[in-house]
């Protein structure tokens, strides 16, 4: 596992402690808290684009290789822009997830309920 403190961050806290200056101590613990943040959600984008990529692709091959759909290659590219575009727009709070599921409840789709589970 990567080390989340750097050799500059444990030499600055060695040298904190030996000082023993709390505000160099707690300016220390805050450069590494953002340190931290910052791999996690470096980490947490990274997952996130694998995931959706991985649902693009599985949504794609389904649609063509499904006997019950059977979408030809400029039906299916029209039908992926819209869907990366609905993400996009979801992503920048254009529209609701939650609106979206209730629109299909009322025509009686609920194929997501297993997702709610987890």
């Amino acid at each position: 596992m990567e080390s989340l403190i750097d050799k500059n961050e444990l030499h600055r806290l060695k040298k904190a402690l030996k000082n023993e200056k709390d505000s160099k101590l707690e300016s220390w613990a805050y450069e590494l808290q953002r340190q931290i943040e910052s791999k996690v959600e470096k980490e947490y984008d990274k997952r996130f684009d694998e995931q959706t990529d991985m649902f693009l692709v599985l949504n794609a091959y389904l649609l063509h290789f499904n006997s019950s759909t059977k979408f030809g290659g400029k039906r299916l590219t029209s039908f992926m822009n819209d869907l990366v575009e609905t993400l996009n727009m979801i992503e920048r709070k254009e529209i609701d997830f939650v609106d979206l599921k209730e629109q299909l409840e009322k025509d009686n789709i609920y194929f997501y309920e297993t997702l709610d589970k987890k």
